[in-house]
């Protein structure tokens, strides 16, 4: 199997293992822990440094900084995809109810928050209705959203990681 796409694959379920298991442990976490979003992340620059160092050590030691950023954008797009589809699949055929609990729970700790920071009436009112007017599970919303964050925001990480893993051949000298 292709390198980028094996990488790509288990980063994608990995992704789909860690939100199945929020959405059945509870739902509501989506909204409230950060904390989530962090140990996903960590996840995910783990795996992708361990994918460089693998496609180095397959390269035979050495990894230009193109080949180590084109191989680590491919994995991020590529679980990027599976996870947006996963993402269609559960909020739009699985449990089309979630999205709207979901964005109950988001409103709810908005509004809980701007009011311990001392907002007034009026602007947490505003916030709401800001809040629900967005569908953050529409089809269209996801799909920009893994424009942002996979094909984009997966560039300018696929660039560090690329960093982090390149090798240039040493010259030999005898």
């Amino acid at each position: 199997m292709n390198h980028d796409l094996k990488y790509g694959l288990i980063l994608g379920i990995i992704s789909i293992v860690i939100s199945a298991s929020i959405i059945i442990i509870d739902y509501s976490l989506l909204a409230s822990a950060w904390w989530v979003g962090f140990i996903n992340f960590g996840i995910t620059i783990a795996i992708l440094i361990y994918a460089g160092y693998q496609l180095r050590a397959e390269m035979g030691g050495t990894l230009t900084f193109k080949e180590g950023f084109m191989s680590t954008w491919l994995i991020i797009v590529i679980a990027g995809a599976i996870a947006t589809l996963y993402s269609i699949l559960q909020y739009h055929v699985l449990t089309p109810e979630l999205p709207a609990q979901i964005q109950e729970a988001i409103i709810n700790q908005s509004a809980s928050m701007m009011e311990r920071f001392g907002a007034d009436d009026q602007t947490i009112d505003e916030m709401v209705a800001e809040l629900e007017s967005d569908n953050s599970f529409s089809v269209n919303n996801l799909l920009l959203s893994f424009f942002y964050t996979s094909i984009l925001g997966g560039a300018v990480l696929a660039l560090i990681i690329a960093l982090i893993v390149k090798k240039k051949e040493t010259a030999d000298f005898r």
